[in-house]
């Protein structure tokens, strides 16, 4: 892992590339540029969390050491991005959304914020090979849960499933992977892991549910070791109750996910 980004540079990464030319509307150009249907649950999933991740950055501002004037400034530049995303917005034509909410002096304001905030909120920036490898293994998973039943147990595999899609569906589709939906995703696989643990105390006398808590054991360890955790994190027997507790924590904003990173490269 060589590299890692914040909640601030992933929207402006995001923002910029919202680039074509278009008369369409905003939201016709959304949903292409996005692969999704305009106006479709997928849709406003995606518009929820990047209209979400502005109201986030908005109070990190809150609490970061700014005068009145700058934190004034970096909360009117973000209302201004997030107005291309509201009803309204997403009803004007596309060029007029990019000129008068998404220009380039509109975005630069993200890049003061993220300059601030990574030192408390860091994660790592997937590559694309980093990302596929990622979305391979999420997708393995969800096959061979798709395949197994746990009888009076399987709320917990149907949560695993669900849990896993949305994981899949906003790395595919949004990007992030260290902030907000995507790792809250996350934490739903985990937890579940948990309820699974817990519905079957003596787990090695079912082999179902055996062979669940293995793979999914197996899957956290290797997203975590993909996503550029230490090893000696990754190999300690309570991992799973770590990383859960972390991102926990970092869903709060109270620590960084950096602090279990290696970032060599």
């Amino acid at each position: 892992m060589s590299t890692i980004t914040d909640p601030a540079r992933e929207l402006s990464d995001l923002v910029r590339g919202l680039n074509i030319n278009t008369d369409a509307l905003f939201a016709e150009g959304l949903s292409e540029l996005f692969g999704v249907e305009a106006w479709s649950s997928e849709f406003y999933q995606i518009i929820f969390a990047i209209s979400h991740r502005v109201d986030e950055l908005a109070s990190i501002t809150d609490t970061l050491r700014l005068d009145d004037d700058q934190r004034q400034e970096a909360k009117e530049g973000l209302r201004t991005i997030q107005m291309a995303f509201r009803p309204e917005g997403l009803l004007n034509v596309f060029n007029h959304s990019q000129r008068m909410y998404l220009s380039p002096e509109q975005i630069k304001p993200l890049s003061l914020l993220s300059a601030v905030i990574r030192p408390i909120r860091s994660y790592p920036k997937l590559d694309e090979n980093e990302k596929a490898d990622i979305l391979a293994m999420v997708s393995d998973l969800l096959g061979w849960l798709e395949d197994r039943q746990l009888s009076e147990q399987d709320f917990i595999r149907q949560s695993l499933v669900e849990g896993l899609k949305q994981l899949k569906f906003r790395l595919e589709r949004i990007t992030w992977l260290g902030w907000g939906y995507t790792l809250q995703s996350l934490r739903d696989v985990i937890a579940a892991y948990f309820a699974l643990e817990r519905g079957f105390p003596r787990a090695n006398e079912n082999t179902s549910a055996h062979a669940m808590m293995k793979m999914l054991g197996d899957f956290v360890r290797d997203f975590f070791r993909k996503a550029g955790f230490a090893k000696d994190t990754i190999e300690t027997g309570d991992f799973m109750l770590k990383f859960y507790g972390t991102v926990q924590l970092a869903l709060a904003g109270q620590t960084t996910i950096a602090g279990l990173l290696s970032h060599a490269s």
